[in-house]
């Protein structure tokens, strides 16, 4: 096995570890907020939740940024060096990661904002905070993948 390829393994565990961080907070976060679990996350755990989800966005919309509109994501944030990338595998790897990355990013900031920001039973005040921010960085992400460009006030 090369560095290449030991290199792309180790960056997508990571990258999954990262995603899978995020996740487990903020379901926990809204888990508190909708009255199902006695007990939210720490201010701890928040700061992780912050962390990583400004990460798993950022390699979200730079994903979609990088995809041609109408198309599934191709991994190309995740994808392996020239020589590496030729193995089949490793670009199916780097796709299906991209493509998980997306779904989950989406399901759980939908959720976020649903089930924290527009219905709840706790307030939970970084749960509100993460879905003002996800709605805010759902619009660029939107925008990137689409290729809407602002008109600059030219009609």
């Amino acid at each position: 096995m090369s560095q290449s390829t030991i290199r792309l393994i180790v960056g997508a565990i990571i990258a999954a570890l990262f995603l899978g961080l995020f996740g487990y907070v903020l379901i926990q976060a809204i888990l508190y907020a909708q009255g199902i679990s006695p007990k939210g996350p720490s201010d701890n755990a928040f700061y992780i939740m912050n962390i990583a989800g400004g990460l798993v966005s950022a390699v979200v919309v730079a994903e979609l940024a990088m995809t041609a509109t109408g198309r599934a994501p191709a991994g190309l944030t995740f994808s392996a060096p020239p020589a590496v990338a030729t193995a089949g595998n490793a670009a199916a790897g780097s796709q299906l990661l991209a493509i998980i990355y997306v779904f989950v990013w989406l399901a759980l900031g939908v959720a976020a904002l649903l089930l924290g920001l527009m219905d709840y039973k706790v307030e939970v005040p970084p749960l509100i905070d993460f879905a003002k921010t996800w709605v805010g960085l759902a619009i660029a992400a939107a925008y990137a993948y689409f290729g809407i460009q602002p008109n600059n006030g030219q009609g």
